[in-house]
């Protein structure tokens, strides 16, 4: 069962507002629960390079090595804030 807190991050990052994607995209990397990855990796389709760059490094602070290849990928964004 997902973590409730998750679930709500999750529910933030379909708010309109990039800033509020933001900021969910982050927390669910603070939160440190792996459940999160299958729903950051989609995240990183996001129409915000900011989003997707947050995204990409709460990823990586979860530390699986099982995201390494779609990180890999990012090195391909046209933003180079997503590629950094």
């Amino acid at each position: 069962m997902i973590n409730s807190k998750i679930l709500g991050y999750i529910e933030k990052l379909k708010d309109l507002d990039g800033e509020v994607r933001y900021v969910a995209a982050r927390e669910l990397g603070k939160l440190g629960d792996k459940d999160a990855i299958p729903v950051l990796i989609e995240v990183l389709r996001d129409k915000n390079e900011r989003v997707r760059a947050v995204a990409a490094l709460a990823l990586g602070e979860l530390g699986s090595h099982s995201v390494v290849p779609v990180l890999k990928e990012l090195l391909k964004d046209e933003h180079y804030g997503v590629r950094g």
